[in-house]
């Protein structure tokens, strides 16, 4: 019996081989530019965690703080870590939508310019403790490899919230002592009995 054989699908491999290859390397440069945007995000991210806090400190070890001191500590510390300077325009463009639903309020500069990216919630009796928001303005990151599935760009951004709470502990105890201090020197008085630094020396003090 005669046997057809069909000749049409000969090297069709060929184009669907150049095609996965394509979709391959779209996936892989689009890994590597994801990557790199992680990467700046996550310095941002360190970047604004430690900005809160330096705002959060200087509010807390100011007698009357300022919101000028604040906002000034913040930008400082940003810049410290990435390219943000303090005075950068990019501080006065920035926007934080979700601080303002929140209750938050901006800040002002120096200059008395609003800062929508620096903003602080204010506690009082029986409500949340104080809370100091910072967002860092949006970056651009370019792409190297993403560009040829039209991808040209990454936005990348960052926030925290730090609290604000003044200890009500008194009393506490020292971590430790000056070389020069006296034998018969008093820690304290625990609920447990007095402790002194001589087992051999009765506690007098306070």
């Amino acid at each position: 019996m005669p046997v057809t054989r069909l000749h049409g699908e000969r090297g069709a491999i060929l184009p669907l081989f150049a095609l996965m290859i394509i979709v391959l390397l779209a996936f892989a440069a689009l890994s590597v530019d994801l990557g790199m945007g992680w990467v700046q995000r996550r310095t941002g991210q360190n970047a604004v965690d430690a900005a809160v806090m330096a705002g959060a400190l200087e509010y807390l070890e100011a007698d009357a703080p300022t919101s000028a001191d604040v906002v000034e500590a913040v930008r400082d510390y940003v810049s410290r870590n990435i390219d943000i300077p303090p005075d950068s325009v990019d501080w006065v463009t920035c926007t934080d939508p979700d601080a303002i639903s929140d209750g938050f309020s901006p800040m002002t500069d120096g200059d008395g310019v609003t800062m929508n990216c620096i903003t602080l919630k204010q506690g009082g009796t029986g409500e949340d403790e104080t809370l100091l928001r910072v967002k860092l303005p949006d970056r651009v990151v370019e792409t190297a490899f993403a560009r040829v599935i039209g991808m040209d760009t990454i936005t990348v951004g960052a926030f925290a919230i730090a609290e604000i709470r003044y200890s009500d502990q008194s009393a506490i105890l020292p971590m430790s002592l000056p070389s020069n201090h006296e034998a018969e020197e008093c820690l304290g008085t625990p609920p447990s009995g007095q402790l002194k630094l001589d087992e051999a020396v009765a506690c007098t003090g306070p």
